[in-house]
């Protein structure tokens, strides 16, 4: 809870690395980490004082399944979208006269005091106004609150497929497995804190990052520059990339990760990235005209247009191939007979399958109840749960820590259908709720890190019932405490514009919704051949894909890189896969198995540094105020 307490100061206010910011969370590791060490201690006074590698488990799964809640898993996009509305209408935007009473009042806070003072500050010695808060945070949060019993439903029908059935890779987990196994008798540490190669992976980053901190309080050092962004105005280059040109930058805990992963999927990491790139400039030659409407973090519907057809056409293989799995458990929830030992699971099934119902029909039935059209409201969901799912298994399959979705599902039906179909009320509402829960920036949500709790709860005898009521209740009192944080923050420190640079979370995410909408009502999206030919085009080539891994194993491509090969996350993780798959296939080439076994420690030694470095970055920008990130969260 501290460490959701402290997120808005550290994130918001100074901008350091985030405490979570990733399906690695950065607090939670430096936790595991620190607890560890004082266990070895522990250990050589009395051993009876020491945790067990199930209850440091246990520990690192509540912080991390919590942690993401206090910025972008939920309350960085939430708190400021509340006050926005009535800060920033003016007669020259007309929001009066074109929502007029059509926002319900629960939704945003109207006090113009309030407002005001959230984001100018309040006079000294007045109190925050809470109150005015209550009412839109607890109608947000019935919406956070059935998405959560939704995602907790998921996790536990898919635990036994992907942990026992597909036996899933789990990079995440290998790493803090490793760090609480216990150590031999008479050892104080285990094999792995004991070994030379790990320490070196954590010493070639804490030198190198240590340097660049040097660097940022002498700037007569030269820092060791391991981002580079070049800058391209001319076409088509120029649509390289995301911005103005290639991103090339170099992680040394996703060199770690991609290490640990399949060769294939490393691979496709950057081939794809590669491929779209390819195809962005060759549509930027060509000047092909493009209508539609688009959100998120990527340049190109068409692309956001193929990676949606390629979801639904992943989530449709993962349906298929779990089917029997599937058909017992829904059977044991609604049929008298026991289809399965659920003994052993998070949730017996019946109260799984009923928890994830329950949750989809408060979602659904919160985006109907404000203005959106059911069939609109039920495909929002539908495609929203394929994109958790899909996402999900990304980071459990390969370790993608950081990633971001390229669509959401309101854009995706506008751009299929036409806006007009659906209109322009329904279709923001929509909008609206995709953007306060980020649906488009899904790098701390917090169904990874359950799945891995589940991975880790096998390999240390850990009862899977109490874990995931320990991490129930964490997200439970995660949500009042990262909501109590972000708004007082906010207000003791003098508003948003005392402390404030980013005009991104304060001002443009806010007004997005409000934006769009004002274009809708006077201009709707007609539907695109184009992009439907895209959307098509996706789900067919992933569907292949798919078929050709299971009958030609020669192919070496894995449908994980085309999913979220141009978007914000794999522009700037791209690189350090394509490192890592280097150096992976020149090892298993020339070294073989043994090699690439005997060097493991070293690459989850670059994951440990990285990952602490950015937690003493964080110690380090709060005292010298100079702001130095070691990964890209």
């Amino acid at each position: 809870m501290a460490l959701l307490a402290i997120t808005p100061i550290v994130n918001g206010v100074r901008y350091l690395p985030l405490v979570s910011g990733s399906h690695f969370p950065t607090g939670a590791f430096a936790v595991l980490v620190i607890l560890t060490l004082v266990n070895a201690g522990l250990r050589k006074l009395r051993v009876i004082w020491a945790l067990s590698p199930a209850q440091l488990v246990a520990i690192w799964a509540i912080i991390a399944v919590s942690s993401g809640i206090a910025h972008n898993g939920l309350m960085t996009e939430l708190v400021p979208q509340l006050p926005a509305y009535q800060y920033y209408s003016s007669a020259e935007n007309k929001w009066d006269e074109l929502f007029g009473e059509r926002i319900p009042s629960e939704l945003l806070i109207h006090d113009p005091y309030a407002t005001r003072a959230f984001y100018e500050g309040l006079p000294p010695g007045v109190p925050i106004p809470w109150r005015v808060w209550l009412t839109p945070m607890a109608v947000w949060g019935l919406y956070a609150v059935g998405m959560y019993m939704m995602m907790i439903g998921v996790s536990v029908i898919l635990r036994r497929q992907w942990v026992d059935h597909e036996r899933l890779v789990f990079p995440v987990a290998q790493l803090p497995m490793e760090v609480v196994r216990a150590p031999e008798h008479g050892k104080a540490l285990n094999s792995l804190l004991r070994n030379r190669l790990f320490w070196l992976g954590v010493l070639l980053t804490f030198v190198f990052h240590g340097w660049n901190c040097l660097a940022k309080v002498y700037p007569a050092l030269p820092a060791l520059n391991h981002m580079k962004e070049v800058v391209i105005d001319d076409r088509p280059w120029s649509a390289l990339g995301l911005n103005t040109g290639p991103i090339l930058h170099f992680y040394f805990c996703f060199i770690g990760l991609g290490y640990l992963i399949s060769s294939e999927a490393s691979f496709s990491m950057w081939f794809f990235f590669v491929l779209f790139d390819a195809q962005a400039v060759i549509l930027s030659m060509i000047n092909l005209p493009e209508a539609g409407l688009f959100t998120g973090w990527t340049r190109g519907g068409w692309a956001q247009m193929q990676q949606a057809g390629g979801t639904i056409a992943l989530v449709a293989s993962f349906v298929w191939l779990g089917r029997s799995h599937f058909a017992r458990v829904f059977r044991q929830a609604f049929l008298p007979i026991r289809q399965v030992d659920d003994s052993d699971e998070p949730l017996d099934y019946r109260s799984a399958v009923w928890i994830f119902l329950l949750g989809c029909a408060v979602m659904i039935g919160w985006l109907v109840y404000y203005g959106g059209s059911l069939p609109l409201a039920m495909f929002n969901v539908a495609l929203g749960i394929g994109v958790f799912v899909t996402f999900t298994w990304m980071v459990c399959q390969a370790g993608l820590v950081y990633i971001s979705p390229n669509f959401s599902s309101t854009t995706i039906l506008a751009n299929l259908t036409g806006s007009r179909v659906w209109g322009a009320w329904p279709v923001f509402i929509n909008l609206w709720n995709e953007q306060v829960f980020r649906m488009m920036m899904l790098r701390e949500f917090f169904m990874p890190s359950l799945l891995t709790a589940y991975k880790l709860s096998d390999e240390v005898t850990l009862n899977r019932r109490s874990l995931l009521k320990g991490c129930a209740v964490a997200l439970a009192i995660g949500l009042l405490v990262a909501a109590g944080s972000k708004i007082g923050t906010t207000y003791a420190l003098g508003g948003v514009f005392s402390f404030t640079v980013d005009t991104y979370t304060w001002k443009l995410s806010p007004i997005a919704p409000f934006r769009i909408m004002s274009s809708l009502v006077g201009t709707p999206v007609p539907h695109s051949p184009w992009l439907i030919a895209n959307f098509l085009g996706g789900f067919i080539f992933i569907s292949t894909l798919i078929w050709t891994r299971t009958h030609l194993n020669w192919l070496g491509l894995h449908p994980i890189g085309y999913i979220i090969a141009r978007n914000n996350a794999s522009a700037y993780v791209w690189l350090s896969y394509f490192i890592a798959w280097l150096i992976k296939t020149c090892i298993m080439r020339w070294g073989g198995y043994k090699v690439y076994a005997h060097l493991r420690p070293f690459f989850l030694g670059l994951i440990a540094g990285d990952t602490l470095a950015a937690a003493g970055s964080i110690v380090f920008g709060y005292f010298t105020r100079k702001i130095y990130s070691p990964t890209p969260f």
